[in-house]
């Protein structure tokens, strides 16, 4: 004597294993795998975006230690040219 639950039951197994397809088993498997790649490749994606906030930090810092060279450069430039200047005009 058949279940009646026998076609319900045959049902479910096809879409669990498949029957011969990629079923709920096999899919499940797929996507666990792709899912592990993806958080491989977000890892690396963090480790590069950490070194590059770093790269663009010692940059700024760089950046702002040679804009203040600069401004001191200029000042000693200026003051030489004025003593230079009032040298020139004591000398003649």
């Amino acid at each position: 004597m058949d279940c009646p639950n026998d076609k319900i039951i045959k049902r479910l197994e096809n879409e669990l294993f498949g029957n011969g397809q990629e079923g709920i088993v096999k899919k499940f498997t797929r996507m666990e795998t792709e899912h592990t790649e993806v958080k491989d490749d977000l890892n690396k994606l963090a480790t590069s975006f950490s070194a590059l906030a770093k790269s663009d930090s010692n940059r700024d810092a760089v950046k702002k230690a040679l804009g203040k060279s600069f401004i001191v450069g200029c000042s000693i430039l200026g003051a030489a040219g004025t003593i230079f200047g009032i040298l020139h005009v004591i000398a003649k």
